[in-house]
């Protein structure tokens, strides 16, 4: 904090942080009607080269020289009716003994404080900028006329060397120009001027040889020869065939289509060779053009249907991959490597398409391809199925593909992929999306079953009360039985909303399927036995382990059965003959199936149409509708599918399948 020091002008210390702190880079002063400085920034210290502390208590204008102290001393109630005043003056302390510091400075009246403020920019380094570029700009002008002097003194050397050359180089047949040390054009035949269309008058003596080959000004390789820039004469005419001269020292070869020349173009062969005198020093530099267009076209043809192809394939957005007779992959586009995430040189001509492939989909694709599933015999048309990437993960793509014949015998195969990575997480998202909008849609009808069960929470824990109170020990069991109740099926409606609700990637573990229907049998036995309905199990043939998170498929089981159950309990009670069956097969195309039949009364079309959406529940207030949402989605996020056949009369069958 800046505090002003008692002084013979009467201040007493008080704070003014929110004045100096303003302008922190520029010097700040604070003085009243009489000039005595009340305080000041470190920054306005410094300019002066003064402490901060001896400022306080002597007055502005005794800093300051010329016009500036006759106002600072004589005219300051003026300046306060004026309320702003800005100018540049100097002020004078220890840093500069002799001269003054050059400053921009802003008077202002802060009428509640009694004070100006003055705000001090140091203009020293400014005005140094001013006489620096001052004297910049006279260096320049005479560099001009020495630069000028010496245009002068070329044009007579070129007109010397254009007098010696003239007749040798004229009289050729072939396209040539020369250059002198300094880039100019020197000599331009004509047979230079047949070729590109432009005079030896308006060439010689210009810089403009890039003109007739090229639309932007460039450096041509004879302007590299002569510097010796091989670096630049490479990332300019690299991709031109460019070589050293096999038969002229040091000079340089290139080959190229020039489309500004003649109707369609001209392909030439360009020689660079530098010109040096008997020192060795390059003073020039000569060029000579052949016209090749003729063979060039062919070749470009040839070219040109082999890039088109390539084009085809590289900018495809499928994936395209090749393989030869051997099973060889020698074509792997860039979308396929996006896909996989192999490089060309890591897969091409070095793996097999087998080794791209999980065992169960090389052994449906060679099925697939010889059979009619997907398309007449040798094609696949839009099968799902998935690859393995570069570590070894399967992704999911559509495949299509077709095998290549030469005759009778087959040698090689061609697919197309698409990667479906991102459809399937727009599906979840949009499931997800879909999930949470039914949520808000049916909270208050969550709500209300809620409301009812922590009604049965307020019921057993008034029952516990009252027990206690009378010290009866089978009423308090009884109502904590009925807390314990209503605690457990609030906690599934909160688990089941959390599930369906939220995205969990099943933990895969083999398990023994049979165990786990046994399992469950056992848990709902005595719910069944109350409701009068017989469970029975029937295996009907060895599935062996099968891959699952037990907890899901476990919860997912138990939903369905208790869902039978209670579809069989009207039933039971009244006629005592009503069935629930699980039933363990595996049928083509899936690990397991688990069949969960009931002999209850069997729903109806509209029940089945909004069996899944929107927490539909036959049970009225005693269930929520989220039981087979939540099992659907468990078994889909494995994989699976949860499949139902209803009739009215006839019962339910719920199948339940994993892959």
């Amino acid at each position: 904090m800046f505090k002003a020091a008692r002084t013979k002008a009467g201040f007493h210390s008080q704070g003014y942080d929110s004045l100096l702190l303003e302008n922190g880079t520029d010097g700040v002063v604070l003085f009243d009607l009489k000039g005595y400085i009340a305080a000041c920034n470190p920054a306005f210290a410094f300019i002066l080269g003064y402490d901060q502390e001896t400022i306080p208590g002597t007055t502005i204008h005794s800093l300051s020289r010329g016009d500036a102290r006759e106002v600072l001393k004589k005219h300051l109630e003026g300046l306060m009716i004026l309320g702003f005043l800005a100018f540049e003056m100097e002020l004078f302390g220890k840093r500069r003994v002799g001269t003054g510091i050059p400053v921009e400075a802003t008077v202002a009246w802060i009428e509640h404080e009694g004070l100006f403020k003055m705000v001090a920019r140091d203009l020293t380094i400014k005005k140094r900028l001013e006489e620096y570029r001052k004297t910049y700009s006279e260096r320049l002008s005479r560099e001009v006329q020495e630069r000028t002097s010496q245009m002068m003194q070329f044009q007579e050397k070129v007109q010397r060397q254009k007098a010696t050359l003239e007749g040798i180089i004229q009289g050729s047949p072939i396209p040539t120009f020369v250059l002198d040390k300094d880039h100019r054009i020197t000599h331009w035949n004509k047979a230079c001027e047949t070729l590109t269309g432009f005079s030896a008058r308006e060439m010689i003596g210009t810089n403009r040889q890039w003109e007739p080959f090229y639309r932007t000004n460039r450096k041509i390789i004879a302007d590299l020869v002569m510097e010796g820039n091989t670096k630049e004469l490479y990332e300019l005419y690299g991709g031109m065939n460019l070589r050293k001269s096999q038969l002229v020292e040091a000079a340089y070869e290139a080959e190229h289509f020039f489309p500004q020349l003649g109707p369609n173009g001209t392909h030439l062969f360009v020689t660079a060779a530098p010109i040096k005198d008997e020192s060795g020093a390059i003073h020039g530099a000569i060029v000579t053009y052949q016209d090749f267009t003729e063979k060039a076209n062919l070749m470009e043809e040839l070219t040109r249907r082999e890039a088109y192809l390539n084009n085809l394939i590289q900018n495809s957005i499928d994936g395209i991959i090749a393989t030869d007779d051997k099973g060889f992959i020698v074509i792997f586009n860039r979308s396929a490597q996006e896909i996989l995430g192999y490089l060309p040189e890591e897969i091409i001509d070095v793996m097999r398409y087998q080794d791209i492939l999980p065992e169960e989909t090389g052994k449906a694709l060679r099925g697939a391809f010889y059979g009619k599933e997907y398309g007449p015999p040798g094609k696949i048309v839009d099968m799902i199925t998935s690859l393995l990437n570069k570590d070894r993960e399967p992704i999911p793509v559509r495949f299509s593909g077709t095998l290549i014949y030469d005759g009778e015998k087959e040698v090689g195969s061609v697919v197309f992929i698409q990667d479906l990575r991102e459809l399937q997480k727009l599906q979840r998202e949009k499931a997800q999306a879909e999930r949470m909008a039914a949520i808000g849609k049916t909270v208050a009808d969550v709500a209300h079953y809620i409301k009812n069960v922590l009604s049965g929470l307020k019921g057993g824990s008034y029952v516990v009360k009252s027990a206690i109170s009378k010290g009866n020990l089978d009423l308090v069991l009884k109502g904590w039985g009925m807390v314990e109740k209503n605690l457990d099926a609030l906690g599934q409606i909160v688990a089941d909303m959390l599930i369906y609700a939220g995205e969990r990637r099943p933990v895969k573990v083999h398990h023994d399927p049979e165990e786990l229907v046994s399992e469950i049998l056992d848990l709902m036995g005595e719910r069944a036995r109350i409701a009068g309905v017989e469970l029975v199990r029937e295996f009907r043939e060895k599935t062996g382990m099968v891959a699952m998170d037990r907890t899901a498929i476990h919860r997912s089981l138990l939903n369905l059965v208790g869902n039978a159950i209670d579809a069989c309990t009207l039933k039971g009670i009244t006629g005592g003959e009503a069935t629930v069956k699980i039933i363990i097969d595996r049928p083509e195309g899936w690990a397991i199936r688990f069949q969960v039949i009931d002999s209850g009364a069997g729903m109806d079309e509209e029940t089945q149409q909004k069996l899944f959406t929107d927490f539909f529940t036959t049970k009225g207030y005693a269930g929520t509708g989220l039981g087979l949402p939540v099992t659907r989605k468990m078994v889909e996020d494995h994989g699976g599918k949860l499949l139902f056949d209803s009739e009215p009369g006839m019962g339910t069958t719920f199948s339940l399948l994993l892959p």
